[in-house]
């Protein structure tokens, strides 16, 4: 069976009937969040977005970071929406936690991380850099600095507020809700905005270093899912934590599609990324 995987559209519906036509072939269709651009409402996206919506069989959804209120809202009028909660289809069970981890806290947290372990730098794109030095990381003679900051530099931090995001312990409880009615289902797939955190150094990653939750890696280290999907890098990016695959699969903003593939003679998942034609 095949699932449509969307994310991170943000208005962009260049390939509209692409996706449309995908939706009508697949099993079902996952959208990963942030369907509109950062804290606004847009009449074409909830028009097209309806549309996928009424052409897939099945269809499941979690809200991204930047959502105002009535899209959440609007998500589970559209019986979509399983942040919290989780759907079933066959004998899958699919859960969800939407939204992103409080980014000054992870801000801070990476701050720490660069001043107290002092890691080795590695080859970094340019906008890794260019973030890094937002956030007071800088690179001297082959070693990583973090300026020091003024109350009123930490303070301003918060304009990097989402309007959707929760500490790690509600992410945490959140995923614990969803994941209750599904434990005994023989295959699991979590699904979420924000990716799972990464330790360590890795140039693939858009900072150079995990923004992902701990929360999330936390709760893939206890329960072990089948796979776990998310959005929120705008790239593609695949890892393990403890033997599950984790994959971020690209924005649709940038012209990619995803399709998750389960095998039900062997019980396995694969995953495969395309450009829209």
């Amino acid at each position: 069976m095949d699932f449509l995987v969307l994310t991170d559209i943000h208005d962009e519906w260049t390939h509209f009937e692409e996706m449309f036509r995908l939706t009508s072939r697949m099993d079902g269709a996952i959208f990963l969040g942030d369907l509109m651009q950062f804290g606004e409402v847009s009449s074409e996206s909830l028009h097209n977005f309806k549309k996928i919506r009424e052409t897939a069989r099945w269809m499941i959804a979690v809200p991204g970071n930047g959502p105002l209120p009535e899209v959440i809202q609007y998500l589970t009028n559209l019986g979509i929406n399983i942040h919290g909660s989780s759907e079933q289809y066959e004998d899958i069970g699919f859960f969800g936690v939407g939204g992103v981890s409080d980014p000054v806290t992870l801000i801070l947290e990476l701050r720490d991380y660069f001043k107290n372990e002092q890691p080795k730098v590695i080859d970094l794109h340019p906008k890794s850099i260019e973030t890094l030095k937002v956030f007071g990381v800088l690179i001297e003679d082959e070693s990583f600095v973090v300026e020091d900051w003024s109350e009123n530099e930490v303070r301003g931090l918060d304009r990097y507020h989402s309007p959707f995001e929760h500490t790690e312990d509600e992410i945490y409880q959140f995923l614990s809700m969803a994941y209750e009615p599904i434990r005994e289902f023989p295959y699991r797939v979590l699904i979420s905005h924000v990716p799972p955190y990464e330790f360590g150094m890795n140039s693939e990653l858009p900072e150079g270093i995990s923004t992902g939750s701990k929360a999330i890696t936390r709760f893939i280290e206890e329960k072990k899912p089948s796979i776990v999907l998310s959005g929120h890098y705008h790239r593609y990016h695949e890892f393990t934590i403890n033997d599950v695959l984790c994959i971020v699969v690209p924005a649709v903003k940038d012209g990619y599609y995803s399709i998750l593939h389960f095998d039900s003679d062997s019980g396995r998942f694969s995953i495969s990324t395309q450009k829209f034609a």
